[in-house]
């Protein structure tokens, strides 16, 4: 099919074989996973703490040994997560970390930013917000066709 378009939405240049999906776990998709989730607020700030221990939902992708399409294999992974935020008059400012093992490298993600909001613009029922963030993720780009 080189060269020929095909209408529809972006997807890979090979069809997903779901039906032949690859688990890391001997038990597949009846794996027993497990998270837990710690949160507080102590004033202007809500913190989480979080724990994932299980199957990946986002898998990764091998080409199947035909060369024919794309086998989705979901590993084992261990994730850990930190959130803060803090809600100081129109400011809002906020972080999250986690560290991720056993999807083939571990690694360390941070997203952090602000938000500011302009309440009632021109004393009318009509908000504006602006936001920025910074995204860190130590692998670099994490895909193959970076």
């Amino acid at each position: 099919m080189t060269g020929v378009r095909v209408a529809g939405r972006l997807r890979f240049a090979l069809p997903i074989d779901t039906d032949n999906a690859r688990y890391e776990s001997s038990r597949e998709e009846r794996n027993i996973d497990y998270a837990v989730r710690w949160e507080s607020t102590i004033g202007d700030w809500d913190m989480g703490l979080s724990h994932f221990n299980g199957t990946s939902r986002e898998p990764r992708f091998e080409i199947r040994p035909d060369g024919q399409a794309l086998l989705p294999v979901y590993n084992l992974i261990e994730q850990w997560g930190l959130d803060l935020q803090a809600t100081l008059g129109d400011w809002l400012w906020k972080a999250e970390i986690i560290r991720r093992s056993g999807q083939l490298e571990a690694y360390i993600a941070l997203t952090t930013g602000f938000e500011y909001t302009f309440a009632g613009i021109m004393e009318s029922a009509v908000d504006l917000g602006i936001l920025s963030e910074v995204l860190y993720d130590e692998r670099g780009c994490p895909y193959p066709l970076c």
